[in-house]
């Protein structure tokens, strides 16, 4: 079997080689290469076309900071009036429940979910 490794079988020494005067050589062999062609007898002229700056072009980025100014300006208005909206109706007093409505409240909740009192207590016994 032949042993692969490049290393231990260049020994030192480069294993690629190039013929002498090769690079010499190597652009007029190349050109010679090419194909002949005529150059063209005129060149087309180039003609730049330049974007008018317009006055909204002008004032764009300034009509943007400003609709972003506007919108924060709303924006707190908006949360000021919200707070004193709140503030000023907030209820004076808790709402008292009695153990009637509370157990009102909660035989509605077992009879919507269909829950007896068994079912419950192996709830709350099991922890499930």
């Amino acid at each position: 079997m032949r042993n692969l490794n490049l290393t231990e079988n260049a020994a030192g020494r480069n294993p690629f080689t190039v013929p002498e005067g090769y690079f010499e050589d190597a652009a007029t062999r190349i050109m010679a290469s090419l194909p002949k062609q005529q150059p063209e007898q005129t060149v087309p002229a180039v003609t730049v076309k330049t974007e008018k700056i317009t006055l909204f072009t002008r004032v764009k980025p300034y009509l943007y900071l400003a609709a972003t100014i506007c919108g924060l300006a709303f924006g707190v208005k908006v949360y000021e009036y919200q707070q004193r909206y709140f503030a000023e109706h907030q209820p004076t007093a808790a709402v008292q429940f009695t153990d009637e409505d509370i157990d009102k409240y909660v035989n509605e909740v077992c009879d919507f979910t269909m829950l007896d009192a068994q079912d419950i207590y192996a709830y709350a016994t099991t922890g499930e």
